[in-house]
């Protein structure tokens, strides 16, 4: 299960979660949203199907958005260096635009359109791969995962959450996933700890544990970390600064980058 996607569901728009009167959910009267207690008493009632629908309401909401996310994989074994990254959604028609900020990729550019070509990315590379301008590459190809486990196609939170749908579904059939409700850290961000089915973590869904810390009052990601069967980090997410944001339509496309 990707935990970038359990994180958004549950922190986009918390005041809007809060708000909404939801069957068999207790509701908290609107003078205490800004109470932290009230929110994650909130949290405990609100079933994680309800909060995904809600997640993908207040973000097809947004329409255009950017992010900021830090990152860091573990890809072949090996604990990558963290990458700071600018993302810009357009949510209709949907495409992405990533700009790498920080680390070793800084300079990196990449554009996914669907509509101009489905199954490939466009990227600009650094160094001595910048020599080649643009360049068109197959999203499930080696050299598209050589810093990530993940394609251009997953980098926004409507994608993040229908792949989330998708998993608990699966979860439900296999046992359901378990939910452990750890409260706020020393940061004030309130974290939940999530696990699969027995025996389903590393093989049918990406990980064993799930750590996602979220700035419920703020409505913004904190932190998300997963982790194998042996405690080992196999991906951490900083996620902030998420908000809607109005671009070109030659933005996004690929031939323009």
């Amino acid at each position: 299960m990707s935990p970038v996607v359990v994180l958004l569901s549950c922190i986009i728009g918390a005041g809007n979660i809060l708000a909404t009167t939801t069957p068999g959910v207790a509701t908290v009267p609107a003078t205490k949203l800004s109470n932290r207690e009230a929110l994650a008493a909130q949290m405990l009632r609100a079933p994680p199907d309800v909060l995904i629908t809600m997640g993908l309401s207040n973000i097809k909401k947004l329409g255009t958005y950017k992010y900021r996310m830090v990152k860091r994989e573990r890809v072949g074994g090996v604990l990558l260096e963290a990458q700071e990254i600018t993302t810009y959604v357009r949510e209709e028609p949907w495409a992405v635009r990533l700009q790498y900020v920080k680390g070793p990729a800084a300079g990196r550019q990449v554009t996914y359109n669907p509509v101009a070509r489905k199954d490939d990315f466009r990227v600009r590379e650094v160094g001595l791969l910048s020599i080649a301008g643009p360049m068109w590459i197959a999203l499930d190809s080696p050299f598209a995962k050589t810093d990530s486990n993940h394609t251009a196609r997953d980098a926004s939170i409507s994608s993040l959450l229908k792949r989330l749908a998708f998993d608990l579904e699966r979860g439900k059939k296999l046992g359901g996933f378990s939910t452990v409700h750890e409260g706020f850290n020393a940061d004030g961000a309130y974290c939940m700890l999530f696990t699969p089915p027995k025996g389903t973590g590393g093989t049918v869904f990406d990980h064993s544990r799930t750590r996602v810390c979220a700035d419920l009052e703020g409505g913004v990601p904190a932190v998300v970390e997963g982790f194998d069967d042996r405690g080992n980090l196999l991906e951490q997410y900083l996620i902030d600064r998420v908000e809607p944001t109005t671009l070109p339509d030659w933005f996004f496309d690929p031939e323009r980058l």
